[in-house]
């Protein structure tokens, strides 16, 4: 899981990062938001430097305005460009980690120790917190680009679901495919897709079939705000 969630974040260069339960999967999440930023900081002080030519690709110049008009000529479609006011704006993403820390082997200084040695800090923030309690503590417009939920409860999905950005916002939910409760809601999440929210989410379950345990989990992205 720990890579994939890496790589999904490279991609996806989500801003907010929410992680309901700590655990090895933190620590990879913080890197590739470290990355991430990296990268985005790199980019905006090299392109500063480019010829107006080479600068087609930046959202903003002028060779990429007009190319966007032609292209919208032939029938291409831009949305309301909210992903352009948002390329605007530096990437300083954040990653919550939610765990009410119960075990007595890592609590949350240890996190945070480690994410020190690691060059990790700063962009880790641990909340030491049950799941619902923090969520209620949230602004009412609080909203979440990248959900990881390890220890998956579908009791709480509403809850935590209503918050994940309706734009194109991803919630990944572990050990779906052989746990029978949480396979079970993934079935009712499919028909609810295939009927009245066909609109609202897409799905993509994955199974590891290396793995006898904890051997899955169940994309969401969800879009019922989503523009192109």
């Amino acid at each position: 899981m720990a890579p994939l969630l890496y790589s999904l974040v490279r991609s996806t260069r989500p801003s907010s990062v929410v992680e309901l339960g700590c655990g090895y999967t933190t620590l990879f999440l913080a890197q590739a938001l470290r990355d991430a930023a990296r990268d985005a900081e790199e980019e905006s002080v090299r392109s500063a430097n480019w010829p107006e030519e080479q600068r087609w690709l930046l959202w903003g110049s002028a060779k990429s305005d007009r190319l966007i008009q032609e292209w919208a000529q032939r029938g291409a479609y831009w949305g309301r460009g909210e992903l352009w006011e948002r390329a605007k704006k530096p990437y300083a993403p954040t990653l919550q980690c939610v765990d009410s820390f119960g075990s007595e082997d890592w609590q949350a200084g240890d996190y945070e120790q480690t994410a020190r040695q690691l060059g990790l800090d700063g962009v880790t923030s641990m909340q030491s917190a049950d799941w619902l309690s923090w969520e209620a503590s949230l602004p009412p417009d609080f909203t979440i680009d990248f959900l990881w939920w390890d220890g998956f409860v579908p009791e709480m999905f509403d809850r935590m679901w209503r918050r994940v950005s309706p734009n194109g916002g991803l919630c990944v939910l572990h050990s779906t495919l052989g746990n029978h409760r949480n396979w079970a809601f993934v079935q009712d999440l499919k028909l609810k897709q295939a009927t009245q929210e066909f609109r609202d989410f897409e799905l993509l379950s994955l199974l590891e079939p290396h793995k006898w345990a904890q051997n899955s989990c169940t994309v969401l992205r969800k879009t019922s705000a989503y523009e192109p």
